[in-house]
């Protein structure tokens, strides 16, 4: 009920009644007369009056019904006026008549005066009746509006209902068959509607649609179980007084268009994250994958607060100087279960009207962020949760990096101390050998020969270990160069009959003048390779056999000898580090060390059967050829390492 106008239409009532009254004395004071001076009978005086009396009692009555309608103010103006207005007409009419007959004329006309009220009568009716007709045919027109606009509605794909709204009540007038298939009753539909809108009451919905004001609001209503995003537009289409409305109502399901909006801004929020996690995979230091994850973060989440708490300390702030929930930080600090558990380990939580989300990182750390008077929805919590994830992988990527960084800097130190401590010393105690087996007696002399020899061994391990570390040391990081294989080939079968006369070393037609990615360290592969060949061989005469050739796009060094080969067990592990034979004496590094330094080059080494000679082994090496790729520098050789006995 509309209480703010209900004193106005108070004080409009006891207008009319009043009037009312006024009025009702006319007959009373002719009744009085008639009977206390002109001695008529009173039921002729009754008969009289009764009529006046009737109409002005009808009229007190109208007052005390008007003061108590529920109208509003403009419709109970709008009475008032016609009602004085009318009045004041036939009271001027009628004193206008009286005053020309008694001032003028000097004689009273009663006739002339109920034919000028007869007249005066008629005019008003016909007013009233031109009204009357004019208020018809909008009801017609209106009528026809609804049966046009109800046409149109028939066939669309909206919900549509008509509905008569008063203060007390709302009833439904007609729906469409969308609107039956989806929902039972429509006035429930309606009032979930103008509560959606934050409307008071009925009544200040009836004054809002009537003044002209656009209705349009999106609501969430159940259709059938399901709930589901509507657009909810209302139209009057006729207003029937006595603060009553008639209606559409149109329900646009919006949810698809809802749901792919919010897939759109999911996807470009993961694409957003894939563009952050490229950026932090590339991240120097942990300074800037901060700065990128934060960044990221505030992207994503929109969020008012943040922090991103590493190892204990607040590495990253925004609008707080430190955790935002510490109660939330504990609980996944002590691998707790969080207030709301989510997949991604993150939580949930509330300080009055700011929501806080805490995701982990890993076990580094985590990050908070909040917002006021909304909540992170589900993608929005996904993303941060794939940010951390991809936080943590940067944070352990730079501490490997710094730990392979560490693990070089102590292994370079390793290196340069066997090649400057170890190495000198080993080359002095040959020389000083080497003096001394001149001058010895015939039994000293094999003692002498036992400490070169072992003084050879360890100088050969020491020159293996070298490479071995500055194959490790550099990596896939250092520079390749354009190297031509013929003459790096030759000379490693050169240097192996130098170094082993006793064995034959065949070369199976002509070197091809191809070149390879490579390095320095490719000469120390075709040393362990040949080396090997003769080392483990037990023939009275060792024969290794080197053949080259070259593919579309690579080279294949084979080397094989006449040795025992390798047994089928062993193959497939023989490149591992420390496997060697059973009868070996080495220390399982070197054919290891051809595994790291061929894999560097992009190439491998395998381990077949000959099939020219006996119980043989054959090598099989692949190596890409340097036109084959682009990324390398100019074509030039670098010195072989020195210093290998």
């Amino acid at each position: 009920m509309d209480l703010s106008g209900r004193p106005k239409r108070v004080l409009a009532g006891l207008s009319i009644c009043a009037l009312g009254a006024g009025l009702i004395t006319v007959p009373v004071l002719d009744m009085y007369e008639d009977i206390t001076v002109g001695g008529k009978p009173i039921y002729s005086t009754m008969i009289e009056n009764s009529i006046g009396l009737l109409l002005a009692l009808l009229l007190v009555a109208g007052g005390f019904w008007v003061a108590s309608r529920d109208w509003q103010f403009r419709y109970v103006r709008r009475m008032i006026v016609w009602t004085w207005g009318i009045a004041a007409g036939f009271g001027f009419v009628f004193t206008w008549i009286l005053g020309i007959q008694v001032g003028l004329q000097g004689e009273y006309k009663p006739i002339v005066i109920a034919l000028d009220a007869i007249l005066l009568g008629s005019v008003v009716a016909f007013g009233v009746g031109i009204f009357d007709v004019r208020r018809e045919q909008g009801k017609q027109r209106a009528d026809r509006e609804q049966s046009r606009t109800a046409a149109l509605f028939e066939n669309t794909a909206d919900d549509v209902a008509t509905l008569r709204v008063s203060p007390e009540r709302v009833v439904s007038l007609s729906t469409n068959a969308v609107f039956d298939d989806n929902f039972d009753d429509a006035t429930v539909v309606f009032e979930e509607v103008i509560q959606a809108a934050g409307m008071e009451s009925r009544t200040a919905f009836i004054e809002y649609i009537t003044a002209g004001e656009p209705f349009e609001v999106e609501v969430t209503l159940d259709d059938r179980g399901e709930q589901r995003d509507f657009i909810a537009q209302v139209t009057p289409y006729d207003e029937t007084g006595d603060n009553t409305a008639e209606l559409f109502l149109v329900l646009t399901d919006v949810t698809e268009q809802k749901q792919l909006a919010r897939e759109r801004v999911a996807r470009s929020r993961i694409e957003q994250l894939h563009q952050s996690a490229s950026e932090m995979a590339n991240a120097p230091d942990t300074d800037e994958a901060f700065d990128l994850a934060v960044s990221a973060a505030e992207q994503s989440l929109h969020f008012e607060r943040a922090v991103l708490y590493i190892h204990g300390e607040p590495v990253r702030t925004h609008g707080t100087d430190g955790l935002l929930d510490q109660t939330a930080a504990d609980k996944l600090t002590l691998d707790k279960q969080p207030l709301v558990a989510r997949d991604g380990g993150s939580s949930v939580t509330w300080r009055g009207d700011e929501e806080i989300l805490t995701i982990p990182v890993g076990g580094q750390g985590l990050l908070q962020a909040s917002k006021r008077g909304e909540s992170f929805d589900e993608s929005q919590i996904r993303a941060g949760e794939l940010l951390t994830t991809h936080l943590r992988e940067t944070l352990r990527r730079l501490q490997r990096e710094r730990t392979i960084r560490e693990e070089r800097e102590r292994m370079e130190f390793l290196n340069r101390i066997l090649r400057h401590d170890f190495l000198n010393g080993m080359n002095v105690v040959r020389m000083q050998g080497q003096f001394l087996e001149s001058s010895v007696t015939d039994d000293q002399r094999e003692r002498v020969e036992t400490i070169i020899d072992r003084v050879d061994s360890m100088t050969d391990l020491i020159n293996t270990m070298r490479s071995f570390m500055k194959a490790v040391i550099e990596g896939n990081e250092h520079e390749l160069f354009a190297t031509p294989l013929d003459e790096e080939l030759t000379d490693a079968v050169e240097d192996a009959r130098d170094a082993h006369p006793a064995a034959v070393f065949e070369i199976d037609g002509v070197f091809p003048p191809a070149e390879v990615l490579a390095d320095d360290l490719i000469s120390e592969l075709f040393h362990n390779l040949l080396t090997n060949a003769v080392e483990h061989n037990d023939a009275d005469e060792p024969l290794v056999r080197v053949t080259a050739e070259t593919t579309t796009d690579s080279v294949v060094v084979r080397i094989a000898d006449n040795g025992p080969g390798i047994p089928e067990g062993m193959r497939s592990r023989v490149l591992e580090k420390g496997e060697k034979g059973e009868e070996s004496e080495g220390t399982g590094l070197g054919l290891y060390l051809c595994e790291e330094i061929i894999s560097t080059y992009g190439g491998s080494c395998a381990s077949t059967r000959a099939s020219w000679v006996g119980q043989s082994s054959n090598w099989n090496c692949h190596a890409p050829t340097a036109e084959s790729s682009r990324d390398y520098g100019e074509p030039g050789r670098k010195p072989r390492p020195s210093g290998r006995g």
